[in-house]
């Protein structure tokens, strides 16, 4: 009896335990998404972003392998070796002697040689220096680079929570027009029992109706999708298929940028993330270069090594001291290699300055066309706001005239039809001016985090 209730005991001592863990347990991702949690989510956790901060750490390691060419090296040197008799070699005066009068050997079979040698790069046409200066600039170029990815996914992941906001506020008007179709419908059956209307106009409620259950349900897939992608860009796991966390509450707001297209422009010149790294790269060619030069030009390296070695003659006699000098190498011709080096990095440093100009252009384009885009999508948004209101106000017109039977029903679902697109377009409308907003910022560079302060707070845009 006591062994069976100490086993019973026991399971509901686990049991206890895995239902206080269950329900103390802090979850990792949280249930409601705000943006600045949600881009502090994704600079920890997107793959692109830690894919340019894995490349940025990499030429970070470069430069210092570059850097350590100019700088001294030390390294112990040795050697032991023994040799057969028979390459040991006599000396002439030795020669002559007889075999008993050749009473040793005139040289050592076995030696030993053991050295700390100093080596220090003196000169080599700036070669060194010059690739040191390249490895800085394509640094520079993979950090902003990765400014540029950052800056990238951070706009998307403001998207994609607008679009769930949008698309949840499509979900809540396609289900409020199902119920007005419904309420329609139930009025509509009420007074076709009377007499008062005919078929006709019950088979146009019911039509409705189906088309706003549709509409209903393809509304909840466009939420679905648009959740889907806020998940991939912030890697959110998927526990369960039929458990997804809410992403985002609240309503969507128009953005608004404040900034002109001069000062926008002046701006993307100065802090674009693209155009800094293109300049940056046309600076690393340009190294190139001079470090492809730098080749004409003789090499020479200083030496300092401390020996400890065998004598040549007596294996137990040790030899010990500095040995100073310079080595020097200076190469005449090599079947005109550097001169096609040369050439080809010179081709690189053109193709560098039409990348930079180009991404100029691209950006000042994309400037002008996006602020184009927002002052037109901005002048809509007004017109839909005074269409909703006027649609309001013809549904409540209507649904009054109805009911006193002073409007058919043809009058009542018009004015719902009309209400409700012009509520879906609005939001459609804000969430474009929301998007033309978000690109705006980072094709500017406007600045958000540094890419390596994970737990920084990340600052809203103006």
């Amino acid at each position: 009896y006591n062994k069976k209730l100490s086993i019973n005991l026991s399971c509901l001592l686990l049991a206890g335990l895995l239902v206080t863990t269950k329900l103390f347990s802090v979850d990792s991702e949280p249930a409601i998404w705000d943006p600045v949690t949600a881009m502090q989510q994704a600079i920890e956790t997107n793959p692109s972003i830690l894919e340019a901060r894995a490349q940025f750490e990499r030429q970070t390691g470069v430069l210092i392998h570059v850097r350590s060419t100019m700088l001294p090296t030390a390294e112990i040197v040795g050697s032991a070796n023994t040799r057969d008799r028979s390459l040991i070699d006599t000396a002439p005066s030795r020669q002559t002697l007889t075999p008993a009068q050749q009473t040793t050997t005139s040289v050592s079979e076995k030696s030993y040689n053991v050295g700390l040698e100093f080596r220090q790069l003196v000169f080599d046409g700036f070669t060194a220096f010059n690739q040191y200066r390249e490895h800085k600039y394509l640094k520079d170029a993979s950090y902003w680079n990765l400014v540029n990815v950052t800056y990238r996914i951070l706009s998307l992941v403001q998207q994609a929570y607008d679009g769930i906001l949008m698309n949840k506020a499509m979900v809540e008007i396609h289900r409020q027009s199902v119920e007005t179709f419904r309420k329609i419908a139930l009025i509509n059956e009420k007074r076709a029992a009377v007499g008062d209307v005919t078929s006709l106009d019950g088979l146009r409620v019911n039509s409705e109706l189906k088309r706003a259950e549709a509409d209903l349900a393809a509304a909840q897939s466009a939420l679905v999708r648009s959740e889907e992608e806020f998940r991939k860009l912030l890697q959110i796991p998927v526990d369960s298929a039929n458990e997804r966390p809410v992403f985002a509450e609240g309503v969507l707001e128009q953005r608004y940028f404040l900034m002109t297209p001069e000062e926008a422009l002046k701006r993307a010149e100065a802090l674009q993330p693209e155009i800094i790294s293109a300049r940056k790269d046309v600076h690393a060619a340009k190294m190139r270069v001079y470090s492809a030069q730098g080749n004409y030009l003789p090499k020479i390296d200083a030496f300092a090594k401390y020996n400890m070695q065998s004598s040549f003659y007596d294996f137990d006699k040790t030899l010990d001291g500095w040995i100073l000098g310079i080595q020097g190498r200076w190469t005449l011709f090599d079947s005109f290699g550097r001169e096609g080096t040369v050439k080809a990095d010179k081709a690189s440093l053109r193709a560098s300055r039409i990348r930079l100009e180009d991404k100029r252009y691209q950006i000042a384009s994309q400037v002008r066309e996006l602020y184009a885009q927002m002052d037109a999508i901005r002048q809509s948004i007004e017109s839909q706001r005074e269409a909703v209101r006027f649609g309001a106000q013809s549904v409540r017109e209507g649904e009054r005239l109805y009911a006193v039977g002073m409007a058919g029903i043809e009058i009542l679902l018009d004015a719902e039809l009309s209400l409700r697109r012009s509520q879906i377009d609005l939001q459609a409308r804000i969430f474009e001016n929301n998007r033309f907003v978000y690109e705006l910022e980072y094709v500017i560079g406007t600045q958000w985090v540094d890419p390596f302060l994970i737990k920084g707070t990340v600052a809203k845009s103006k």
